[in-house]
C-alpha cells in the first residue's frame, strides 16, 4: 500500500500542533473580547458567549495539543499523539474525554438559545426556576452518556486481530507499530450513545429556536411592536445564528464522514486525519465568525488595530444649531431585547 505523506502520523501531528500555534493567541483573545469590550447592549448574552468560547476553546486544544488522536476508520480505533500520553493519561480515558467535551459544546449551543428564551419571555414564568437544573442535567449528560461504550472496552490482543482484518493488510509500520487502542470492536454501543445524544441536544436547541420565533411572532401581533424594533431584534438572532451554525456545520461535516466510514467499512487514511483537522480548527472558526458577525465586536477589534476611517460631515443648518437634542447613546441601546412600551423587558 502506498500511503503519502497526508496518510502519516507525522503529518497529523504536526498539522495539529501548527493549528494549536494559531489557535492560542486567537483563543485568548476572543476571551478578551467578549470580557472587556462586550458592550451593555449585549450584557444579557455576554455570559452564555464566554461559556460556548470557553467549550469550543477546550475542544480544539483537547484534540490538538492533549490528545492529538490518530484514528483508524472504519475501525473504532487509533492512538493518541498528544500531550496526555507523555504523562501517562489511558487512551480510553482520552477517547472519554473527546467526546465528551463534543457534547460538552453541543450543550453550550442550547444555553446561548435557552438564554435568549429566557430574556425575551421567560423572565416572569416558572421557567426561571427551572432552567439552571434543566441546563445541568443536560451538562452532567455530557460526561455519562458515552459510559456504556468506556465499559465494554475489549480485551485488546483479540480486538486488534479483528481491527487488523477490517483494514488493508499492508499498512506501512508507521501505523502498524503503534500503540493501536481498540475502543470497540462493534460500533453499536459507541454510534447508539452518540446518536441518542445529538438527537437529544439538537432538539431542545430546535425547541428553543421554535419558541422564540413563536413568541416574537405572537407579541409582534399582540402589541403591534414597531418595525424598527422588530428589524433590531431580528438582526441580533440572525447574528446569532449565523455564528452558531457556522462551526455547527464544520463539526458536522466530519462526523458525517465518519459515520459513513464506519458504516460502509470505508477505510481512507487521508481523509481520517483530514476530518481530525477540521475537528481542531472549529473553535478557531467560531471566535472568528463571534468576532465579525456582531457589529460591536467587530468595531472594537477595528478599534484595537488601529484601522481609522474617515467620516464626512454635513454642517449643521444655522437654524437648527440652537435646538435642544437629546442624544442617546448607542451603548445604551439594547439591541438584543424586546422593548414594549418604553420599558425594556429583561
Amino acid at each position: 500500500m502506498t500511503l503519502s505523506y497526508v496518510h502519516t502520523p507525522k503529518f497529523v501531528s504536526t498539522s495539529l500542533h501548527i493549528m494549536t500555534c494559531l489557535e492560542v493567541p486567537v483563543h485568548i483573545f476572543g476571551i478578551y473580547i467578549i470580557l472587556w469590550k462586550t458592550p451593555e447592549s449585549m450584557k444579557s448574552v455576554k455570559w452564555s458567549m464566554f461559556n460556548l468560547h470557553i467549550w469550543s476553546m477546550s475542544l480544539d486544544l483537547t484534540v490538538s495539543l492533549f490528545t492529538s488522536p490518530f484514528v483508524l476508520f472504519p475501525a473504532i480505533a487509533g492512538f493518541p499523539l498528544g500531550l496526555l500520553k507523555e504523562f501517562g493519561v489511558p487512551a480510553a480515558a482520552q477517547a472519554f474525554l473527546v467526546v465528551s467535551i463534543f457534547a460538552g459544546v453541543g450543550v453550550s449551543i442550547l444555553a446561548i438559545f435557552e438564554n435568549r428564551f429566557y430574556v425575551l419571555f421567560a423572565g416572569n414564568t416558572v421557567w426561571r426556576f427551572i432552567r439552571i437544573p434543566v441546563l445541568f442535567v443536560n451538562y452532567a449528560l455530557c460526561f455519562l452518556f458515552f459510559i456504556p461504550p468506556y465499559l465494554t472496552i475489549p480485551e485488546q490482543r483479540v480486538a486488534l486481530e479483528e481491527v487488523y482484518r477490517k483494514l488493508p493488510s499492508d499498512l506501512p509500520p508507521s501505523i502498524t507499530n503503534g500503540p493501536v487502542f481498540v475502543l470497540a470492536t462493534d460500533a453499536t454501543y459507541a454510534l447508539i450513545s452518540i446518536f441518542l445524544i445529538t438527537c437529544f441536544i439538537i432538539g431542545e436547541i430546535a425547541m428553543c429556536i421554535f419558541f422564540i420565533w413563536l413568541n416574537t411572532k405572537c407579541l409582534a401581533k399582540r402589541i403591534h411592536l414597531s418595525r424598527t424594533t422588530l428589524k433590531m431584534q431580528r438582526k441580533f438572532l440572525n447574528a446569532l445564528h449565523v455564528q452558531m451554525y457556522t462551526p455547527l456545520i464544520i463539526l458536522i461535516v466530519p462526523l458525517v464522514y465518519i459515520a459513513y466510514s464506519v458504516y460502509f467499512n470505508v477505510y481512507d487514511q487521508a481523509s481520517n486525519n483530514l476530518c481530525l483537522i477540521m475537528i481542531s480548527f472549529h473553535g478557531l472558526a467560531s471566535t472568528t465568525v463571534m468576532v465579525l458577525i456582531h457589529k460591536s465586536y467587530r468595531e472594537a477589534c477595528i478599534d484595537i488595530f488601529c484601522i481609522k476611517t474617515q467620516y464626512k460631515t454635513n454642517p449643521i443648518p444655522e437654524s437648527r444649531r440652537n435646538s435642544f437634542v437629546t442624544y442617546v447613546p448607542r451603548s445604551k441601546i439594547r439591541d438584543d431585547v424586546i422593548v414594549v412600551s418604553h420599558q425594556i423587558t429583561y
